[in-house]
């Protein structure tokens, strides 16, 4: 018999407060920070991957929104840049730095 202890849900993002979206962002960041320094590379790059596009999506953001998403958009791709370059894709990482400067 299995117990089920917890459950998070995830974030609707068609209809999430960006507040919210932000917030989901932003732990789903610090897990493959968390996969990142336990070196579970592949898992890392998913959850950066999947963040990023995530946040990329966002459309019609006000001034201080984009600035915030930016921010968190910047983290993710330097993190996972981090993670190219450990695995070895070193044409990977530049790419994901090249999205920093945009």
């Amino acid at each position: 018999m299995v117990e089920l202890a917890g459950f998070d849900r995830p974030v609707n993002w068609h209809k999430a407060s960006l507040v919210d979206m932000l917030a989901e962002a932003r732990a789903a960041k610090q897990e493959g920070n968390d996969l990142l320094a336990a070196g579970d590379l592949k898992l890392a790059q998913i959850k950066y991957e999947k963040t990023f596009h995530n946040l990329e999506g966002l459309r019609g953001l006000d001034p201080e929104d984009f600035d915030a998403v930016t921010a968190v958009k910047v983290a993710v791709l330097l993190n996972l840049a981090a993670v190219m370059q450990r695995t070895g894709n070193h044409v990977q990482a530049e790419a994901q730095l090249a999205k920093v400067s945009l």
